[in-house]
């Protein structure tokens, strides 16, 4: 918990962000936050780009991103979150525990991470995006590495002296003082600060104590050196004061390099992904669902409603291959229900398909916790016959089950015969390979609008901009 805290504060140094306009969708250039390119992804995808700037704590950013939304109406929207920080940020907001049991009203009033009224003090912005898309069933993808991984690379690259230079940091300050007077593609980070100070409280919160340290170690040299008159101990004061200034700025160029620098290109990257997955959903060659389920059902065995033409459809992130055996470890309610409803067949089988975004956040289904699904995968799937189910426990003593799946015939599923029942579970009739494939879309571009940090905006339009 402590780590996630302190990965979300360094990580909110990136709090507000570029916004891109295109061919005719509206000027952008009296907002500071903005910013505007076109890119092409590695397959050949092409797309207008939009990326709002935000503060992830308390500001007007959760309102200009529900805005910026409505006017583009993108084709998705990408968000600088991972997730486990995006169950963890919505559990927050719909106000569960870690039981999924509802905070009572008093105990949310004093919580450490929201006011009076319930807002949240921390991913205001965040929550805003995922609410307004849902709202308006637009898709969303997660664009971030997890937290351990940036804190693995953290520890890998303090060992590594190029990861000090302080070259791309005063780089990076140069540029971005100078973009909101040359270019109205980037954002203006001075003005952004102007029209809303409160987007720099993030800088404040992480800079103030180095600079407090450092003007404090000043004002002690100085103060020793006025009241000693030996010349030697005034030099040495100075020498350890300039050295602590040193070290404070070696620090932040290696912080920056590591987790504003590398993770440019890690969003960036899953800018281009996300280009590709929505352009594919324009050209019929994949299918998106999405619905709402319960997270902790204990509504008994799995649904034994389903029909002979019917089949659960279970998600991977790999495509099955025909006569190759797969290890499945399932442990969440859903799935284990699923197998549960298939196990007493003779010849228990399943469809599997291969998923190229999954996004999840909490909600509220009743009183009880859920979850939002979002999930666009291929259409052209394989069906998986089980072979071995093999009983276990997790280590907190909940069950799991193994199960031994072999890849068997193809086939092929459509938006309109896709439903899900009631354990949370797609199901999907079986049609043949030779039904006519859906019509692609005659508009070729698409349009994404990405939501990340202020540091981040300008570095990944400028890679962006080179794809």
């Amino acid at each position: 918990m402590a780590r996630g805290r302190l990965f979300c504060l360094i990580a909110s140094l990136a709090s507000s962000v570029a916004i891109v306009d295109v061919n005719g969708l509206g000027s952008t250039a009296d907002t500071p936050h903005v910013g505007r390119t076109s890119t092409k992804s590695a397959n050949g995808s092409r797309a207008n780009v939009f990326v709002i700037g935000t503060s992830h704590f308390r500001c007007g950013s959760a309102v200009e991103v529900a805005s910026l939304i409505a006017k583009v109406r993108p084709d998705g929207l990408l968000l600088e979150l991972d997730p486990e920080r995006t169950v963890r940020l919505t559990k927050q907001f719909h106000r569960f525990n870690a039981d999924g049991e509802k905070i009572p009203e008093r105990e949310q009033q004093r919580g450490p991470e929201s006011n009076v009224n319930g807002d949240l003090l921390y991913g205001a912005d965040f929550v805003s995006a995922i609410n307004t898309c849902q709202d308006l069933d637009i898709p969303l993808f997660l664009g971030d590495e997890y937290a351990q991984e940036t804190f693995s690379r953290l520890r890998e690259k303090s060992l590594d002296w190029k990861s000090y230079s302080p070259v791309p940091l005063l780089r990076s300050f140069m540029t971005n003082m100078s973009r909101g007077v040359s270019s109205s593609d980037f954002i203006d980070i001075v003005q952004t600060f102007r029209s809303d100070p409160q987007k720099a409280t993030p800088l404040l919160v992480t800079t103030s104590p180095s600079v407090v340290l450092a003007s404090g170690l000043l004002a002690l040299s100085a103060h020793s050196g006025a009241s000693a008159h030996d010349g030697v101990s005034s030099l040495a004061d100075m020498g350890e004061t300039l050295l602590s200034v040193t070290f404070s700025a070696l620090l932040s160029s290696l912080l920056f390099n590591t987790i504003i620098r590398d993770r440019d290109e890690v969003l960036a990257q899953s800018a281009l992904n996300s280009i590709d997955v929505l352009s594919s959903l324009k050209q019929g060659q994949s299918v998106r669902k999405r619905w709402r389920f319960s997270v902790n059902d204990d509504r008994g065995d799995g649904d034994k409603t389903l029909t002979s033409s019917q089949i659960p459809i279970f998600t991977l992130k790999r495509p099955l291959l025909k006569g190759i055996e797969r290890n499945l470890n399932l442990f969440e309610p859903r799935w284990l229900k699923m197998i549960d409803s298939l196990s007493s067949e003779a010849e228990a089988r399943f469809g599997c398909v291969q998923c190229v975004n999954k996004f999840y956040s909490t909600i509220a289904v009743g009183d009880k916790e859920g979850r939002y699904a979002d999930i666009i995968f291929k259409r052209k799937g394989r069906i998986a016959r089980i072979k071995r189910i093999e009983e276990g426990k997790r280590p907190s003593g909940d069950r799991r089950i193994g199960v031994t799946i072999e890849g068997c015939e193809s086939f092929v599923v459509d938006n309109e015969n896709i439903s899900v029942v009631e354990d949370g579970y797609m199901v999907s009739h079986a049609n043949s390979l030779s039904e006519k494939s859906p019509k692609p879309s005659e508009t070729d571009r698409v349009t994404l609008v990405v939501v990340v940090g202020l540091l981040h905006g300008n570095g990944i339009l400028d890679i962006l901009n080179k794809s």
